[in-house]
């Protein structure tokens, strides 16, 4: 039987070699002035969208939107993680812990969600205030908590969708390109989803993204919090879906590679 303590040991171990890769990939100079500063980039430019259509609501909408989204652009950087596991021999490393071969994957790549709420955070207030969004405190205090679950939920997205690529490692960019540009037309950044037909608005409840948004926004808005908790509410099991999704592929795929010996890609 596989003890609590065991468990947490090796979440923990997981959890430290993923944050301890990040650290060697950048230095602080190279995130703040490199990486922190392109997603800056990317949110201020589809805001002044809304400047030039000479539309005060409709910047406002695409900055919340824009700074949100964020924290999915970082979470989705799961997919190329785990892809890669099948040339670096770690895979068959993990398989050797004392707990399951996706707890283990989903801790070493927690620190994608993590410092993707850290970067989404610092945009949200700092680029919001800049195009002149007024927050309704205390309530706006409680956005980064809503962000945090809106990285979550992206991750539990991508690491469904990492745990199929890791069958086709060569469509790692792809899927993880196609994966937060559906999100970003679809889950209501940019546009309301009421703008899309009904057959996508469906989908996009399936999305995450979707409802913590909206939850964000009607947080800003000023709604009392009893209002917002039934979006983030969703927006958690959406995650609670994906993530299910993602430990049932991945251990079929295990299963099948160790049977076949093409566990891993490397050597």
């Amino acid at each position: 039987m596989r003890r609590p303590a065991d468990a947490w040991s090796a979440a923990v171990v997981a959890a430290r070699t993923g944050f301890a890769e990040y650290r060697a990939l950048l230095t602080w100079r190279s995130w703040v002035f490199g990486w922190l500063l392109r997603l800056f980039s990317q949110a201020i430019f589809f805001t002044a969208f809304g400047i030039l259509l000479r539309s005060k609501t409709f910047v406002h909408y695409i900055a919340i939107g824009n700074t949100v989204m964020l924290v999915c652009m970082e979470a989705i950087a799961v997919i190329p993680t785990l892809a890669s596991d099948r040339f670096t021999g770690i895979r068959g490393l993990q398989l050797a812990a004392p707990t399951s071969f996706a707890f283990t994957s989903a801790c070493r790549t927690i620190y994608c969600p993590a410092i993707g709420v850290l970067t989404s955070s610092i945009a949200f207030f700092s680029i919001t205030r800049l195009f002149g969004v007024r927050m309704n405190f205390p309530q706006a205090a409680f956005a980064p908590a809503i962000i945090g679950v809106v990285g979550l939920a992206t991750y539990a997205f991508g690491f469904a969708l990492a745990c199929v690529v890791l069958t086709l490692p060569s469509l790692q960019a792809v899927v993880m390109n196609l994966s937060y540009l559906i999100l970003m037309t679809f889950a209501g950044v940019n546009v309301p989803t009421a703008f899309w037909p009904a057959p996508v608005r469906l989908i996009a409840q399936f999305l995450p993204l979707t409802h913590g948004l909206g939850a964000i926004r009607s947080l800003v808005a000023g709604a009392p919090l009893r209002l917002v908790l039934p979006g983030v509410l969703l927006e958690a099991v959406v995650a609670g879906g994906w993530f299910a999704a993602g430990a049932a592929v991945l251990k079929s795929s295990t299963y099948v590679g160790r049977r076949t010996g093409r566990l891993e890609l490397s050597g």
